[in-house]
Parts: C-alpha cells; structure tokens; sequence
C-alpha cells in the first residue's frame, strides 16, 4: 500500500498547490487524477462517471482533482461534489502551469497502490481502466498506456484532420528520436505502479501536454516495462490543443 502524507511539491512550483487532502483514512488500492483547467461544465460528470465505475468494481480509491489555476468555478464544482464523495480531494495550482504541471501534482500527492490519470472529458471512458489495470497487478508492467493505434483499438469519434496530422506527426518523431515500440504516446489515460509514478514523476520536468513524451523517455531510461493496451476512444471537439495533442 502507499505511505500516508502528502509529499512535498515539486520546487518549480513556488507556490505550491493548495490541497485539501485526507490525513488519517487508510490508504487506497487506486489513486485516479483528474487535471482540469476551466472544466466547470464537465469535472462533474467526470467525477460521477469515475467515482461510479470504481465503487462499482468495489475498489477502494481516492480522485484527485487538479485545477491547473482556472478562472471559471471548477474548484467550486469539485468542493460542492466533496459533500457527497469521502474519496475526492482537490488541489489548487496558484495559476495555469500545464498539463504537465498539474498531473504531476496530483501524481504525488496521490496514495494509492496503482496511480492513473486521465481526461476530464473522458475521451477514453473509465470503464477501460481494467485493462490497464489487470496487466499492472498482474505485475507485467510498471506502465501501462491506452493506445488509439494498435489492432483492437476502437476510435467511435475521428480528430479533424489538421489535429490528426499533428497527432500522426508527433507519433512518428516520438517513435523516430525517444522510445521505438510506442504506437500512441499521448492518450490521456495511463496507469502506474506507485513505485514507477514516484520514479518517473519526482525527474519530469515538462510543464506542457508533451509531458507524456518524457515520461515515457524517462520509463525506457530507467529499464522500466510500458504496456501498451488498445482502448475505444471518442473525441471531444471541445478539448483544448495545450492540453491533448
């Protein structure tokens, strides 16, 4: 299991998030962590869909909800959601870091056995967490990524074309100058053990969506083994270029 507390933030946040965490409940078997900016429309139904599957499968878990400094009232919706939800805890970043920033602030805050995080417009939705999750306790990887490239995956809903080609280009050069063998480097949905999360989050140092990248470049450096599961993916016209490439 995962040690109590929550560990220091990472010094290039000055700041530091502000986070309203539990410090005597036991810790989880998963720690899921939602990064949101200006999310106020949909960090609801994320936290309802999330918090149902998991119940549901009976885990024992936690949400971290990360509000990468928004200027609507995501940190409003998640506090109003807290009342009805023991396991959900929010962190507040002073001011808009990145993606990068911000799941790095949940991921080490986070207590939980096996850490994930995913998209607050569950693109992929999270009832496909278990098959990143089997191969993990199954203790066949340290990482495990969704994929929207390999046979088996199912894509219900295309990019428009010019951020297919920017996807497609930031696939080949990933593949060409980091890591061979990654099919999907930027799926917003990639599980942990805690053990790899700590390892690869504590060294990142990309602020931006391209985090994804480095974590996966620091995992093959460290010798670490990446699973890479097909997954159904729908896209969400709505989602933000700085945050889903």
């Amino acid at each position: 299991g995962g040690r109590r507390g929550t560990p220091n933030a990472t010094p290039r946040d000055r700041e530091g998030p502000r986070s309203v965490m539990p410090t005597e409940s036991p810790a989880p078997f998963l720690s899921v962590v939602i990064p949101a900016y200006n999310e106020e429309r949909r960090i609801a139904a994320a936290i309802r869909a999330v918090s149902g599957y998991l119940a549901g499968a009976g885990m024992r878990f936690e949400i971290i909800v990360v509000d990468d400094g928004s200027s609507d009232r995501t940190s409003e919706v998640v506090t109003a959601a807290r009342a009805d939800l023991s396991g959900l805890n929010l962190v507040r970043l002073d001011r808009n870091s990145g993606k990068g920033r911000a799941v790095q602030a949940g991921v080490l805050q986070a207590r939980g056995e096996y850490i994930f995080f995913v998209d607050a417009d569950q693109s992929t939705p999270i009832d496909q967490l278990s098959l990143l999750l089997s191969p993990l306790v199954e203790g066949r990887c340290d990482a495990a990524i969704a994929s929207r490239a390999l046979p088996g995956s199912r894509l219900l809903r295309r990019q428009t074309g010019p951020r297919r080609l920017l996807g497609k280009a930031f696939g080949h050069g990933f593949r060409a100058l980091l890591v061979r063998g990654i099919c999907d480097s930027q799926c917003g949905f990639k599980g942990f053990t805690r053990a790899a999360a700590r390892t690869l989050f504590t060294q990142a140092t990309s602020p931006t969506a391209i985090f994804d990248m480095e974590i996966l470049l620091l995992a093959g450096r460290a010798g670490m083994t990446v699973a890479e599961i097909p997954v159904t993916w729908t896209h969400d016209p709505e989602s933000r270029l700085t945050y889903n490439f």
